[in-house]
């Protein structure tokens, strides 16, 4: 279990984030470099949604941190 987390929210598109947080834990490629090409990754549903939710509910504190902390 790493000691640091990497945590991926900055992308509007549900999808395409659910598909950058796979291929990144995949690869390791955290930075701006390209992903290879042709790379797949299998992503259960079940998982999806359960972290969907949990970026929902982080996006909703830092809303809200923002807000009042201008």
């Amino acid at each position: 279990e790493p000691g640091i987390h990497v945590i991926h929210l900055t992308r509007d598109d549900q999808i395409e984030w659910l598909k950058s947080k796979n291929l990144s834990s995949k690869t390791g490629l955290y930075t701006d470099k390209p992903y290879p090409k042709g790379m797949k990754v299998n992503i259960p549903v079940p998982l999806a949604i359960k972290r969907l939710q949990t970026k929902a509910w982080i996006d909703s504190q830092i809303a809200t941190l923002a807000r009042s902390s201008p």
